[in-house]
């Protein structure tokens, strides 16, 4: 896992991921107002959510897996999401959207795209 912002999005700021890279141009495509990494506070604990989007006075919250495969990786995401869903953070709610590499590092931006789409038309 990339530690260090070292890619570049179509509107200047640096990300983790190329994934990121591809999921920000994305939301700056749609238009959609989103911060990289705004940091969360869910029950005492702070997360840095891939993205937080907002849209006529609604937040969601983008959290794109890139390496399911990594059983640690997987495990952390488990917690998060857990912690995410005690706080009423969930896709069920419609205000988290989770997107993610296929597990051989295949990414599909029509289905981040259409993920996005949904979100906003439930919005």
């Amino acid at each position: 896992f990339e530690e260090r912002l070292i890619h570049k999005t179509i509107r200047g700021e640096m990300v983790r991921s190329k994934s990121e890279v591809i999921v920000a141009n994305i939301l700056d495509k749609m238009k959609i107002n989103y911060s990289y990494e705004e940091p969360l506070e869910v029950s005492g604990k702070t997360y840095m959510p891939d993205f937080t989007l907002r849209d006529k006075g609604k937040t969601a919250y983008l959290e794109h897996l890139g390496m399911l495969s990594n059983k640690s990786y997987k495990n952390d995401w488990e917690k998060k999401k857990a912690n995410y869903e005690s706080v009423g953070i969930s896709e069920t709610l419609g205000n988290l959207i989770i997107t993610e590499d296929g597990l051989d590092g295949s990414l599909d931006a029509t289905l981040i795209e259409s993920k996005i789409q949904t979100w906003i038309k439930n919005n």
